[in-house]
Order: structure tokens, then sequence, then C-alpha cells
């Protein structure tokens, strides 16, 4: 169901509002496309144009006289708050009241973010979230118009489209689907074809805009030029230019992932290996091939658990499945059960080993140096001889997400221990250290204090003594 005059319509809403919306805002909001793909920096309007649709949705259902259904998502529910904001605005604007039409909310309630508004004839909006893998608040009934926000911040993008788009099928719906967010190369490869269709104006159900900090209304460019400065160059191309940078600063700004996240297959004439990191609650798992000088991806486990059985199980599937029941050379893996807080311990590689004899852990300072780990993974994407497949989601991902460790501006070795960043690095690494040594670029030791020499000792001797 397509709406007619949908730019008249859109036009009479801004006028009511008194707004004075020009450029890519008012080409975002007079688009009668089904499907909206928005790459923006921040604080370009994003939340102001959905709230904008949203408040002419509301006055469309009061001229076809029928109830629409809107929904506001995000990866928690307070992530849609400013969609709320710029909503309640407008309707409650004492200049343009829609007549006739009553309502009831819970955007005064502090105890919680599951907003909800509620209209006398029958309209209905209410916020989601995605941060559980079912998508509840996603699934059910038909919806007239979703839109999401903070896209890239999503745990589950897949997810998502999978329970969105059945949402939006209904003969009798608008079904139309906004999604919206900080740039970020991890978006998912859905998103990234929408946007790549949408970038072309002549597709007939999409359509895709990026904005700059140029694009947004409400700048000042004397103060915004005083206040760039103040930026570090990768939050300004992040913040104000929307490039898909992320906090912190990429660690590996050198990986290109169109370029080097690229469809592959497992060879059978060549060897290959396995790195794994059991994780404190669940293990990471990829697997690896060496193709002359490069090095491809081109399979990834993420267990579901920490038990080692299950562990087992998923990779003699891969092997039998992904590589025609060729076995590996090396399975790497970490010293597990070294923290108090891991939830697997030092029988993970003892039990691996019934099945897999090969597997193998490197203990020596130069191998397991989080800083050798870092400049191994510099060198390899400055000289682009690491690929990966798209399926390794999880992989690619922390390729482009992960950042310096550290915190309050204190650098430490290595990456970020991030949910879902750090677990397959070190599964990747766990596998390049037990497989070719000599690919670690060395690093100069910071030397220990007599005390952290003496606890290292101590810990070396007694996990050695375990297994």
């Amino acid at each position: 169901m397509k709406i007619a005059n949908w730019d008249k319509l859109i036009d009479f809403s801004i006028h009511r509002t008194g707004y004075n919306i020009q450029g890519k805002q008012l080409d975002i909001l007079r688009s009668d496309k089904q499907i909206k793909i928005i790459r923006a920096a921040r604080r370009t309007g994003k939340s102001f144009d959905v709230g904008m649709i949203a408040y002419t949705l509301v006055i469309y259902s009061t001229i076809i006289n029928r109830p629409l259904k809107i929904l506001f998502a995000g990866p928690r529910y307070f992530d849609s708050r400013n969609m709320w904001s710029h909503l309640n605005t407008f309707l409650k604007n004492k200049k343009a009241p829609i007549e006739g039409l009553t309502w009831k909310d819970n955007l005064d309630t502090p105890s919680t973010n599951k907003r909800y508004m509620i209209f006398s004839n029958g309209t209905e909006i209410r916020s989601a979230s995605t941060e559980s893998i079912t998508m509840d608040d996603i699934r059910g009934e038909g919806w007239d118009f979703i839109a999401i926000d903070e896209f890239g911040n999503v745990d589950y993008k897949v997810e998502f489209m999978d329970a969105a788009a059945p949402s939006l099928k209904d003969e009798n719906r608008l079904n139309l689907l906004m999604i919206i967010g900080t740039p970020d190369l991890s978006f998912g490869d859905a998103y990234d074809r929408l946007f790549e269709m949408g970038q072309d104006h002549n597709h007939p159900k999409i359509q895709s805009w990026l904005l700059t900090e140029a694009d947004c209304p409400n700048v000042d460019i004397e103060s915004s030029e005083v206040m760039d400065s103040l930026l570090s160059e990768d939050g300004r191309m992040r913040e104000s230019f929307g490039e898909a940078i992320p906090s912190g600063g990429k660690l590996f700004p050198e990986f290109e992932y169109k370029s080097q996240v690229i469809p592959l297959k497992y060879d059978a004439t060549l060897p290959y290996f396995i790195g794994i990191d059991p994780g404190r609650t669940k293990p990471a798992i990829e697997f690896i091939q060496a193709s002359g000088e490069n090095f491809n991806v081109f399979h990834e486990i993420t267990g579901k658990d920490v038990l080692v059985s299950h562990l087992i199980n998923e990779i003699e599937l891969a092997i039998e499945v992904k590589c025609a029941g060729n076995q590996p050379i090396v399975v790497g893996i970490d010293k597990a059960g070294k923290a108090k807080t891991d939830k697997v311990d030092t029988t993970t590689i003892q039990e691996i080993k019934k099945h897999f004899p090969q597997i193998a852990f490197a203990t020596a300072w130069a191998l397991i140096s989080k800083q050798n780990h870092v400049m191994l993974l510099r060198k390899l994407t400055m000289q682009k001889r690491l690929f990966i497949d798209p399926s390794c989601k999880r992989l690619a991902t922390a390729m482009v997400r992960a950042t310096p460790a550290g915190s309050r501006g204190k650098i430490e070795p290595g990456w970020e221990k991030r949910l879902g960043i750090d677990d397959p690095l070190d599964a990747l690494m766990y596998g390049f250290i037990n497989y070719q040594p000599e690919l670690i670029v060395s690093h100069k030791k910071t030397p220990l204090t007599p005390i952290e020499d003496f606890l290292a000792t101590q810990l070396l001797r007694e996990f050695e003594q375990d297994i």
C-alpha cells in the first residue's frame, strides 16, 4: 500500500510545525521510497527525520480513517529517545494541533525506557529493543513503519532483518523501513547491499543517503570550526564527516573491509590450521589457510557454551563439512584457565588433545606478547596479506572495530577487551603463533618489576605442572 502525494503531505507537516528544512534533509523526508537507509555523522538530524515522518503518518491515519502501527527500534530502548523527543515536540505544538485526536503515553515515566503512544483513533507507536536474539519486540503483527537508530551498535543485525522483513509484508499496511546510524563497516551484508542499491536514485523501492556535519541545519559554522579543532583526527572524521572509525581510533586502520572481506573457499590442495580462544564464557574458533604469502580465514565457529565436548563436536563437524574430512596441520590454542573468572580450565587442552593430537600452545613471551600480536596483524593488513570470508562475521567486525587497549588515556599493549571483539582476534593469533612462530614481529620487552617477574614465573610453573 503506497501513500499518494507523500511529498505534499510531508510539506504540509513541515509547514504546520514551522520548520525551514532544505537540502538532503528535505530530500529524505519527501522521498516516497519504501526503504530508506541513512549513514550519518553525529547530530545531522537523523532522529528529527524519523519524528517528522511518524508525525506525518499520524496525520495520515486521520485522513484515511485507519489506525497505523509504528515502531521505534534501537540496540536498547533508550537509544530511540531522540525519535520520541522530536515526535512529542511536533505533537504538542500548540500552533498546529491535530483536530479531534488525543493520546496517552508513558514518556514522562522515569522507571522505563520502553515507550508507547496510543491515539484515540487506534494508531499506536511503540519502542523496541534488539538486545535479544529472538527479536520479540519486532515479531508479531505487521507494522506500517519501522525505524531503527544506531544500527551499527545492533549485535544481532541479521536476526533483526529476519524479524523485520516478514513484519512489513501485509497487503493493507504501508510496510515502510528506515535504517539509520553512524557509519560502521560492520553494518552487515544486508545493510551494505541495501545502501549500495539505494545509491541508484532510480531504484523504485530503495534510496540511501550519507550525511555529514555540513548537512545539519542547526550547525553554526564558526563554532563548528572552533570545536573541531578540539577533536582528534579520528574523532573529527567520525563525528563530523561520518567516517566508520570506532571510538578510541582504529587499531588496524590499514584493513580495508571491501577489499579484504571477500568470498573464500577451502582449497583441498593446501594445508590449513585452526586457532582457538576458549574464552571466559564461550570459545571462538578460526580456520585459516596459507596461500602463498597470503592467509585466508575461510571459516569461523562461535561456540554456544563452555562445554569442551560441544567445542570438539563443532570442530569435527566443520572439518567434515567444510574441509572434506582433511585434518588441520596445527590446532593453536590459549593456555585456558589462567584467570579465576574463566569458566574453562586447563582440562580443555587435555580433552581436545585426545581428538586432535596436533594441538599446541606457546608460552614464550615474544609469541604471547599482545603488542607483538598487534604488530603482526598490522603488518599483514598493511601488506594486504590477510583475507576473511564474509561468513566469518565476528572476525571481520573485530578487524574494523578493534581499538587500542587502555582506559583514561593509559595506553596498554594489545586490543581493548570488548564483548565480541577480542575473542576472534585472540583465536586468529593463537593459530598464527603456533603455525608459524617466525611471523611475529619482535618488540622490545618492557622489563618486569621483581614482584611481577616472580608471579609470572610462578603462574607459568603451576600451569605446566597441571598440563
